[in-house]
């Protein structure tokens, strides 16, 4: 038997700070804070000064006032000040049906992207046309209409390409499940910026690179999708981005997870919650405690711990959809510990959350485990039931790997139903889905354990 790991995988989210006008800020915030506290000062003065026993400060209130003037007169110099530095960049991250997180380019990032870096901004032909559209495509995206998302980012990408028009539609076609065209689009974004040394070329080459990860690891190529988020990770390290970093040590960790190399994956996931809580990401935090929890195999107190602090992050920034992650792999917990009815309460809750959020990847995960506790309670036909439900969501969803998850535990089934004929063709299925992917995990560790089974009893 096999429990399918529910560990939330995702691509980084990025804001390039090389292209941001640090000092100004910096200055400006200095500035601000003095002119505020200048004030506060000269209001409090000249409110006790109205009190004979505090008189001997009204000879400093004009000073106070003139040293308030001051610092707000160099607050509106340096906020009116007309930077010649690029526009700000930035990448923001989205958890789509798919459960992982991909990075996707702001509409700030769009406009950057026709900036010449020592002189004005010199958009070409149809620009202000591609914007509409991309503006609409992120109208779509954000209301859960992917199909309409992708589009529009299409309908951007022929007015004027771009990089962030073909990132953005790569994480709407992965949305979709739409995997041989996110590939195409991501290899475009990699091809247009090969050439490119700027920070924001550099960006959507690594996000590419993530994304293309993303798109193996759901296949079940994991020893690739590690390659391509290695590259992400070198090319965030160039800049010297943690949170980048953090984002691919977490999908570096999934993949060894998946492997059933625990080790190797929680050094991944504790360097990755060193640089979250550096940063101060509340989700990355989350995220890498809730994988954390998954390694400790021989430690349920210990996993149970990391499990809790992920929940109260997600309960802080109103995640539903890592609340449903973190609790699916306390119920995977509570599986192994055979305490099948608690396990089935967590499940439904967790079920009832992808539900909400229409994650159609997180009800396949939950509909496999239920099968799971059906088989082992015995109730054979309606283990049979949840897998076929798990199995098609799986399918709906592009995620290769999960079909032949489930197409394993379908064939450890039948043989328990004393059906080999039906337990080969889907073993055999279940192999073919993991050659073809070259993936080794595992899942295809069980898969042929189980067909060596199948042949010894058959003799």
């Amino acid at each position: 038997m096999r429990i399918i790991l529910n560990s939330c995988y995702y691509v980084a989210s990025q804001q390039s700070q090389a292209t941001m006008n640090l000092p100004l800020a910096k200055y400006q915030r200095i500035s601000r804070n003095l002119g505020f506290s200048s004030s506060a000062l000269f209001i409090l003065c000249l409110g006790l000064s109205f009190f004979s026993i505090f008189i001997f400060l009204e000879p400093f209130l004009p000073y106070l006032l003139l040293i308030a003037i001051f610092f707000w007169a160099i607050y509106y110099v340096v906020r009116t000040w007309k930077s010649q530095g690029p526009l700000p960049v930035f990448f923001v991250s989205s958890q789509g049906p798919g459960e992982e997180l991909t990075t996707r380019a702001t509409l700030s990032t769009f406009q950057q992207i026709y900036f010449n870096a020592t002189g004005p901004p010199k958009p070409p032909k149809n620009t202000e046309k591609a914007t509409t559209f991309f503006i609409h495509a992120e109208q779509y995206f954000n209301h859960g209409n992917y199909h309409s998302a992708v589009i529009n980012y299409r309908k951007s990408i022929e007015a004027a390409a771009s990089l962030p028009g073909h990132l953005n539609l790569s994480t709407a076609l992965l949305a979709i499940a739409d995997f041989s065209n996110a590939k195409i689009a991501l290899k475009k974004a990699v091809q247009q910026a090969q050439d490119q040394a700027t920070p924001i070329a550099i960006t959507c080459r690594a996000a590419c690179h993530g994304n293309l990860g993303v798109i193996d690891f759901r296949q079940g190529r994991l020893t690739t999708a590690r390659q391509h988020y290695t590259i992400a990770f070198d090319h965030f390290k160039t800049l010297e981005d943690q949170r980048g970093q953090a984002d691919m040590q977490l999908n570096i960790g999934n993949t060894y997870a998946h492997q059933g190399a625990w080790e190797n994956a929680s050094v991944a996931y504790n360097t990755a919650l060193e640089q979250q809580q550096q940063i101060g990401s509340e989700l990355g935090q989350a995220i890498s405690l809730s994988n954390i929890g998954n390694t400790y195999r021989n430690n349920p107190a210990q996993a149970l711990k990391c499990f809790h602090k992920a929940l109260a992050l997600h309960d802080g920034i109103d995640n539903t959809l890592g609340r449903a992650n973190t609790l699916t792999n306390i119920g995977n917990l509570r599986f192994r510990q055979n305490e099948f009815d608690i396990a089935l309460g967590i499940y439904n809750k967790a079920l009832n959350l992808y539900q909400e959020v229409a994650s159609p990847l997180g009800e396949a995960t939950i509909f496999s485990n239920l099968g799971n506790i059906s088989f082992k309670q015995g109730e054979l036909e309606q283990a049979l039931e949840q897998y076929q439900q798990a199995l098609s969501h799986h399918h709906y969803t592009g995620n290769t790997l999960g079909q032949a998850n489930t197409l394993t535990n379908i064939g450890s089934l039948y043989i328990r139903q004393d059906k080999p004929d039906l337990a080969l063709e889907a073993l055999t299925n279940a192999r073919s889905i993991y050659q073809e992917a070259g993936a080794q995990s595992q899942g295809s560790e069980a898969v042929d354990k189980l067909l060596r089974r199948l042949n010894n009893k058959k003799k």
